[in-house]
């Protein structure tokens, strides 16, 4: 049954980050006032602000090591998954393949790789007894990657319905192995913006130190002009906040997107506030242009994709909570105008409408973005699906086990279908009222706006109500085209976090000007 706490998993995990970004902190800490010594001279400020730096670079830099270490993950599932195919189809069963599993991938993966102690501790673990249920659990909560668990969980349920384990073992490698390759294709295609991030982020320390060299007595004590010193602080800390966002920007996995769409109970609106939604609404759609208005319209009905399935009863939620947003903001902006008109500051006046049009900009970007994030989290459901059919369960028996799956508390933090966890949280609940599966498959292809999701959702209700290996080779075609789907999210997500790039690389480059201009205005100072 579908449960939304703070599972134990997430609390485990939760102190080993502290962990991690303590370790970063202990590191990084005497680096960064080495760093500072090269800007200004040791002081209480001094120490205090490379504190400070070094907290904020330790927590987005175990950030990025985390992702390392599940792209790392994945590349060892595969290679767990090429084994266990080959064994499979050999006519292996599964346990006696987990058991031989340390001794045929010990060259592969070598001793110390985090899948071959598991798969060591399961051999064992087998060879005693225990049942390949709790070893395979093992497996998924201990590789520290999302697909992982997705495997395991999907493995566990499908041998207590004897479907075709090979079958689905292969589907699953092809899916990882090909997602392998979208994302090193699409990474490879932003290494050079990447490469040069990094270079600029250590450019204002080596300018800093070539110019306090080329000082007499190479010290940042020699500089007592005090607006150049000023400089130089400026510039460490310029170089330390590029250096957080290019941390931030790299740390930040596209795959794993969470959205916050929790909706809050409905409460009736005051009189006031009833007056200041009827006004916006008659602005907007009688006043504005409708070119400017249509895309505002749509992007509030599809702001919150997930509201389709949790608030039917409630359809104008959501466009009336961004008409109160949109009151709050305008009566903040008239508070904020009122000392400035006081002191003859007269285009200020443009702040509230500037104000407005950057918050319907905001909502355009927001649907923007939970329309990149279904194409790219839906298609991974529809594959799931595709491989569970292909081991020949039926329709309905596939929905309950998927929805089994994407709904367990410890897949809850890290599933790759956190944005969509309402529609699937809806399936399961359909299932449970008895629904048949092509009545469910068909409600959600009408609520579903992503044309290829449609079509391959309408597949499925056609194949739950007739069946036919033809109708389920065309739902195989049907999920290649969502991964391409998929493909082109991943790649625009890509995109956008390249573009990101670009302000602390202009960043970088006014400190590398301020660490080379404040010692050289100093000296020509000194000389007069």
């Amino acid at each position: 049954m579908y449960k939304h706490p703070v599972s134990c998993w997430f609390r485990r995990h939760l102190s080993i980050r502290r962990g991690e970004s303590l370790r970063c902190l202990l590191l990084i800490l005497p680096v960064l006032l080495l760093i500072s010594r090269l800007f200004f001279p040791f002081s209480w400020p001094g120490i205090i602000m490379s504190i400070a730096v070094a907290f904020c670079v330790s927590r987005q830099l175990a950030g990025l090591i985390r992702n390392r270490q599940q792209k790392a993950a994945r590349d060892q599932l595969i290679m767990l998954l090429e084994y266990l195919s080959a064994r499979l189809n050999a006519g292996t069963s599964l346990e006696r393949a987990l058991i031989e599993a340390p001794e045929q991938l010990e060259i592969v993966s070598g001793r110390k790789a985090r899948l071959w102690q598991l798969l060591q501790q399961i051999s064992t673990r087998l060879a005693s007894g225990q049942p390949l249920d709790q070893s395979l659990g093992l497996l998924g909560r201990e590789l520290a990657c999302p697909e992982a668990a997705l495997f395991c969980q999907s493995l566990i349920l499908l041998r207590q319905v004897d479907a075709r384990l090979h079958t689905f073992v292969r589907s699953q490698l092809e899916l990882n192995m090909a997602a392998r390759q979208t994302i090193a294709e699409s990474v490879s295609e932003q290494a050079q913006r990447r490469t040069e991030a990094w270079l600029l982020c250590l450019m204002p320390p080596l300018m800093a130190c070539l110019m306090q060299a080329s000082l007499s007595g190479g010290d940042a004590d020699t500089i007592e002009w005090l607006p150049a010193r000023a400089a130089l602080l400026l510039a460490f800390g310029i170089n330390c906040f590029g250096l957080i966002l290019v941390l931030h920007i790299l740390s930040r996995s596209g795959l794993l997107a969470k959205p916050d769409h929790s909706i809050s109970d409905a409460k009736p609106l005051r009189g006031l506030d009833q007056l200041a939604v009827r006004f916006w609404k008659h602005l907007y759609n009688r006043w504005l242009p409708a070119a400017y208005v249509v895309p505002l319209n749509q992007a509030m009905n599809h702001h919150q994709p997930t509201m389709r399935h949790t608030d039917q009863a409630h359809p104008d939620r959501e466009i009336t909570r961004f008409y109160l947003r949109k009151t709050r903001v305008f009566l903040i902006s008239l508070v904020v105008l009122a000392p400035c008109l006081a002191s003859g500051i007269w285009p200020a006046l443009l702040l509230p409408f500037i104000l407005l049009v950057l918050q319907d900009q905001q909502l355009l970007r927001d649907s923007r973005n939970d329309d990149d994030i279904s194409r790219h989290q839906f298609p991974i459901w529809i594959q799931n699906i595709t491989t569970l059919l292909q081991s020949g369960l039926s329709v309905h028996r596939s929905l309950q086990i998927s929805s089994d799956v994407f709904l367990t508390g410890d897949l809850h933090t890290e599933s790759p279908l956190i944005a969509i966890r309402p529609v699937i949280h809806q399936i399961r609940q359909r299932l449970d009222l008895s629904w048949s599966s092509e009545m469910i498959l068909r409600e959600q292809a009408d609520l579903c706006q992503i044309t290829e999701i449609r079509s391959a959702l309408q597949l499925m209700a056609r194949y739950a109500a007739d069946g036919g290996l033809h109708l389920l080779e065309l739902i195989s075609m049907q999920a290649s085209v969502c991964r391409q789907v998929q493909r082109n999210s991943l790649r625009r997500q890509l995109d956008r976090q390249s573009l990101a790039l670009l302000l602390p690389i202009a960043l970088q480059l006014m400190a590398v000007m301020l660490a080379t201009a404040a010692p050289a205005a100093a000296t020509l100072m000194a000389g007069f």
